[in-house]
């Protein structure tokens, strides 16, 4: 039975068509696509059964997965493993744009005799592995830190606030998007300086939900969204930014 099926692309390997990524009772493996269809021999299975996630890179060159007791990153080039990561309970995996980090997130937990439970979004620099930045991220919706394709800025909704780093530095906060209730918001990823990002606020009391568009970082004064749409009875919303970031679907 198989669980989850992801696939990945990488130009390097593009010959031989698209590399499929496969999780279940029989472990994790890797197979090729179209027009084989057959397990990779050289891909180091694994038949944990404990595996909850796994993930591509967005060009396809990296593989990621959590086998239950540890994180382990592929090239998917040779198969060889690029680093190991120790977070046992790891739940998502995601890619930044240009490989440099790997998030993490695993369900928060408070353990006994503690007052406040440990960093569950973890940002591991790839392919050192190294621990580079932690933080509470509580709820699984919108977990993963968004990022610019050139991952020149990167931004995160931490209570009300939209907070963005530059540079892959996310021990300064550089900039700030402060709007009540905001649940959910999008990164124009697919392009670069200027910067967009959207930004949803339910509507509470009578009040209308919203969307707003900006230009990063131009978040001062009442006249800085570029775009306003209002609109009633919405429980959530999914933002979609076409390639050329020229239009926005919501």
């Amino acid at each position: 039975c198989i669980s989850r099926t992801l696939f990945g692309f990488n130009m390097a390997t593009a010959m031989r068509g698209p590399c499929i990524g496969l999780r279940g009772s029989e472990g994790v493996w890797l197979a090729n696509g179209p027009p084989t269809y057959k397990p990779k021999d050289d891909f180091p299975r694994s038949e944990s059964k404990g595996c909850r996630t796994m993930a591509f890179s967005k060009d396809g060159s990296l593989f990621a997965y959590c086998n239950g007791q540890k994180v382990l990153v592929l090239s998917t080039a040779d198969n060889q493993v690029v680093c190991e990561i120790d977070k046992p309970r790891t739940s998502h995996l995601q890619f930044s744009p240009l490989n440099s980090f790997l998030a993490t997130w695993e369900p928060y937990a408070v353990m006994k005799g503690q007052q406040q439970g440990t960093p569950n979004l973890n940002l591991y620099e790839i392919p050192s592995g190294e621990h580079k930045k932690g933080f509470i991220q509580k709820k699984v919706q919108g977990w993963c830190p968004q990022w610019s394709s050139d991952e020149g800025i990167a931004a995160r909704n931490v209570n009300n606030e939209l907070h963005f780093f530059e540079n892959n530095n996310f021990d300064t906060i550089v900039n700030k998007l402060h709007l009540q209730k905001v649940s959910d918001f999008s990164l124009a990823t697919e392009t670069t300086n200027p910067y967009h990002v959207a930004a949803y606020v339910p509507g509470t009391k009578g009040q209308p939900s919203f969307v707003r568009i900006y230009q990063y970082p131009n978040f001062a004064g009442p006249n800085s969204a570029l775009a306003n749409k209002s609109f009633y009875k919405a429980d959530k919303v999914e933002l979609v930014w076409n390639r050329k970031v020229s239009a926005l679907l919501v």
